[in-house]
Parts: structure tokens; C-alpha cells; sequence
């Protein structure tokens, strides 16, 4: 290539590239914004799309998490919108708007962590690009697993800093981004945990003496800061570590237990293609082999090897994490496309670092015909959300935008858009608090009615405390009692079968003995329960 254009391909950078890489960022911001905004306006997943939501709601009003709720995770994520929601107001625009500055911001984020590995302008603009349609766009709206996926990301990057010369602000940046991430969601945080040591490893010794001493002093601040915040708000620190550590390290052990050969088979299958039939795979192998054969052919007498070997490490390592995410928090495999991303990016700087000639170049082109067919087949149809989105069952007005409203199918069959607006209707005409009980309590934000059920979302021995830890159950059970008296909760709003609400047979014993009323707004049973004698 000219050597007029070599700084496209090679790892440094010059004054003559700065206004390129600062418009590349931009760009990169600003597509990822737009691009992730598009598409959360497209189709609706209540049980997750609403957690989100409800915490940011419910923070924006005053409660504080495990002292007036509880989550297992989301925590920093509701924090956040809670901000979206008192600068933009409450509502479907500005929640989506939380997503899509996210978006925007990982392919920032992701185009300078490749160009800190001495990757080449060309190759780190492509991977932020590919970022950007692999990372949020799939859910559309703030997510959780996402969310902890970013901050473990920025985590990462810091961690690549610091093995070039460790200083206070990337030890602490490390720490602090890592406790955001596991605030967000636990799985993704300590599935990449082992990155930063991967990528410090890297260090000489001066930085290594540094980073010895910098850690305990950076981690010493954040937990001193946790323990105020917890002693000034009144949370029960026995509450936090069993919704944050002991409730969510059962489900996980147990789904890991459950992974088998077969299932990591079917994920490995799935990488690629999103339908064998169409040979993405084929297509993806072969370039493989083709540019491992030319890499060994074409390699270089001599290159840094401790830079060589910690990319192919974490190449590996997303592949690895890529593939249990999946596994252990049973979503969609192609929620966790974008670890493969990053597997991909590091793979191609593993050859990079080891190759004469830029030949990572060539498994561009195939990855992009990836990217383009998941764009196609993936964002647009909702298919993370079990859904294949055609055409909406109607429209709601978010001004500027449009939200073309469809759910999935086992939604549908008991939530209606007539019950949308039949639920906001009723609850804006009506006085008196209302405890609803279901997957779409962003109803109750967006008819300005508080929410008061004690759990973030309506899921036994995964959201709250159900048969597998009965003590606490019946502890959250008087709970949820306690707060229809103590709230005056006048009505009770049932989403689906109530016989179906495992965990809380108590709480519908005390429905059907303190029943003034009952009645349905369309397919949502509603309750009067007696206030005065409450």
C-alpha cells in the first residue's frame, strides 16, 4: 500500500490521523445512537424490556434499592435512567434514548480499545462500526446483561492502559467500571473478570510495583463509599449480599451444571450461522484456514510476543464467555454476538502482531456479509425476542418517533394494545395507589402511578425468594402484605392466570379475603381489596 495511506493499517498514530480518528469517533457515536434508536422503537419483550424501566421509575420517586426494593441485578442501570427520566421525562422516548447514547458510546469505546492494541485505523473503525449493529440494537431498550457487557468492556480497555504504565485513575478506573458492571448484571462481569489479568500481564515490573499498590488503595475508596452510602440510606447489608451474591449464585450454579457437550455444540454451530442452510459458516471456517496458512507462511522473524499471546488469550477468552453467557442466562444466543465480536477483533490483532503482511484485512469482508445478515434477519425482526417482526399490531405515539407496538407471541395471548391503553386510562382517572403484579409494570410509569410490589420484576428464586428458600419467601410474602397496607393500596392489577403467581399463595389468600371487587380491564383481572379495613 502507499505509503501515504499505510496509517489506515498500521497500530500508530500522528497528527496528520487526528481529525480522521476524532471525525471516525464521532461517526461511530453518532450512527450508534441513531441506529440503536431505529430500532428499539420496533417491537416490545415485557418481561425484560421492563425492568429497566420500573427501577428508574421507581428511584425517580424516592426508593432506594434494597431498602424499599429489591433486584438482583439492574441496580445501576435504574440509577441511571432514573437521570433520563428527570431530564427527559418519563416515557418510551427517553428510555430508548438511555440504550442508544449507550450504543453510540460502546463503538466509541470499542474503535480506541483496538487502536490502543497497536490495531490500525481500517481494522478498529470496522470492529466499532460492527459493534454498534451487534451490541444493543438486537433488545433495542436498556438491558441488563448489555449494560454489565459495556462497563466490563470499559473495564478492559482501562486494564490495556495500565500494562503500558499503571497510574491511580486506571486502577481505580478498573475497579470502579467492573462494580458497575457487576451492579448491572453478575455473569458478564465474571465471565471477563479474567481479561484484566490477562492484559496486565503484559506490565513490567516498574508498572507491576504500581499496580500492587494502587489496587488496594482504589479498592479501599470504592468499598468505603459503599458502606457510607449504605449506612446514610439505611440498607440492610444481609439484604444486598443475598439478592446480590447468594439468590443469584444458585440459578447459576445450577445452569451451569446443566451445560452439556451438546448444548455447547449447538452454540458453537450458532456463531455464525443464523441458518446453516445459508453456509455462513463454511464461509467463515474457510477464511479462517486461509489466513492462519498465509499467517504461518507470511510470519514475522521476530515480534512482541507478550503482545502476540495476550490477543490470541483473550480472543479465546470472549469465545469462552461468549458461549457460557448464553448457556447460563438462556437468552437468544445472538444477545451474546457481540463477545464473538471481540473474539474476532483480538484474533485479528493476534494475526496482525505475528504477519509480514496485513493480511487480517481479508477476514473483513466476511465478517461484514456476517454483520450485514444479522442486520437483515436479526435486528429487524425482533428475533431476540422471539418474535419475527412483519408488521406491528399498532402504534403508539412517543413523539418525534412513532413505537410500532408488537409482543411475543406468549404475551399476546394474554396482553392486548386494547389492554394498554385500557390499563392508562383506568389508572390515570383513577385515585388510590395500584400494586400490579406481571411483566409490564412500565404501565405504572407511564400512567404516573408509583410502583410498590417489592421485587423489580415478577420472577420466583430468580427476582425474589420462592420454594427454594422458603424462610425468605414467607419474610417477602408479609412483605408484600405489609406494603398494600402501609402504601393503602386500593387496587390490585393481576397479567395472566393468578393461579400461575408460584411464590406468593399467601398474598392471594389475602386478595380473595380482603376482595371488595373484581373485575377485568380487558384481558388484566383488577382487585378492590377493602382499604378501610386494611
Amino acid at each position: 500500500m502507499n505509503a501515504k495511506y499505510s496509517f489506515l493499517i498500521e497500530g500508530r498514530s500522528n497528527f496528520k490521523s487526528f481529525k480522521l480518528e476524532f471525525g471516525i469517533a464521532i461517526g461511530l457515536f453518532l450512527f450508534g445512537t441513531l441506529y440503536n434508536l431505529h430500532f428499539a422503537f420496533i417491537g416490545f419483550h415485557p418481561l425484560d424490556g421492563s425492568i429497566v424501566f420500573d427501577g428508574g421509575w421507581r428511584i425517580l420517586n424516592g426508593q432506594i434499592p434494597f431498602r424499599d426494593f429489591f433486584t438482583p441485578a439492574g441496580i445501576l442501570p435504574s440509577l441511571i435512567q432514573s437521570l433520563f427520566f428527570l431530564i427527559f421525562g418519563v416515557g418510551w422516548l427517553s428510555y430508548f434514548l438511555h440504550s442508544s447514547l449507550v450504543n453510540g458510546a460502546m463503538g466509541v469505546i470499542t474503535y480506541l480499545w483496538i487502536r490502543s492494541e497497536k490495531g490500525g485505523i481500517l481494522l478498529a473503525g470496522s470492529i466499532g462500526l460492527a459493534s454498534t449493529i451487534l451490541f444493543y440494537p438486537p433488545v433495542g431498550f436498556p438491558y441488563i446483561e448489555t449494560h454489565s457487557f459495556f462497563f466490563s468492556i470499559a473495564s478492559l480497555y482501562l486494564a490495556g492502559l495500565a500494562s503500558k504504565g499503571a497510574k491511580f485513575h486506571h486502577t481505580f478506573g478498573i475497579l470502579f467500571l467492573a462494580t458497575c458492571a457487576f451492579l448491572s448484571k453478575q455473569i458478564p462481569t465474571l465471565l471477563l473478570l479474567p481479561g484484566i489479568i490477562i492484559l496486565l500481564s503484559r506490565s513490567d515490573i516498574k508498572s507491576w510495583k504500581r499496580i500492587l499498590l494502587l489496587f488496594p488503595i482504589s479498592l479501599s475508596i470504592i468499598v468505603s463509599f459503599f458502606l457510607l452510602a449504605a449506612r446514610l440510606t439505611e440498607i440492610d447489608l444481609s439484604e444486598v449480599y443475598f439478592y446480590l451474591f447468594e439468590m443469584p449464585s444458585g440459578i447459576g450454579m445450577e445452569r451451569i451444571r446443566a451445560i452439556s457437550g451438546e448444548t455447547i455444540a449447538s452454540l458453537l454451530s450458532g456463531i455464525i450461522a443464523f441458518d446453516a442452510k445459508e453456509g455462513h459458516s463454511v464461509l467463515a471456517f474457510l477464511s479462517l484456514v486461509v489466513i492462519i496458512s498465509a499467517t504461518i507462511y507470511f510470519r514475522k522473524k521476530e515480534f512482541d510476543r507478550r503482545l502476540a499471546l495476550s490477543h490470541l488469550s483473550m480472543s479465546f477468552l470472549f469465545l469462552l464467555s461468549g458461549l457460557v453467557f448464553t448457556a447460563v442466562t438462556r437468552n437468544q444466543p445472538q444477545i451474546g454476538y457481540v463477545h464473538f465480536l471481540f473474539s474476532f477483533a483480538f484474533f485479528c490483532l493476534f494475526i496482525k502482531d505475528l504477519a509480514r503482511l496485513p493480511l487480517h484485512l481479508a477476514l473483513l469482508p466476511p465478517a461484514f456479509f456476517i454483520v450485514s445478515q444479522f442486520h437483515t434477519y436479526i435486528n429487524k425482526t425482533r428475533f431476540v425476542h422471539d418474535m419475527i417482526f412483519t408488521k406491528p399490531e399498532g402504534i403508539i405515539e412517543a413523539s418525534p418517533y412513532k413505537f410500532k407496538w408488537k409482543l411475543p407471541e406468549r404475551n399476546e395471548a394474554k396482553f392486548h394494545l386494547s389492554d394498554y391503553f385500557a390499563f392508562l386510562e383506568f389508572a390515570r382517572k383513577t385515585e388510590g395507589n395500584i400494586l400490579y403484579l406481571g411483566d409490564l409494570s412500565v404501565l405504572l410509569g407511564l400512567s404516573g402511578k408509583q410502583s410498590f410490589f417489592p421485587s423489580l420484576w415478577l420472577h420466583p428464586d430468580l427476582s425474589f425468594p420462592g420454594k427454594k428458600f422458603p424462610e425468605r419467601n414467607i419474610l417477602f410474602q408479609r412483605r408484600v402484605i405489609e406494603t398494600i397496607r402501609n402504601q393503602k393500596i386500593r387496587y390490585v392489577i393481576i397479567e395472566g392466570d393468578p393461579n400461575k403467581l408460584f411464590g406468593l399463595e399467601s398474598v392471594l389468600e389475602f386478595f380473595e379475603k380482603n376482595r371488595k371487587e373484581k373485575f377485568m380491564i380487558g384481558n388484566l383481572q383488577a382487585i378492590r381489596v377493602m382499604d378501610s379495613s386494611l
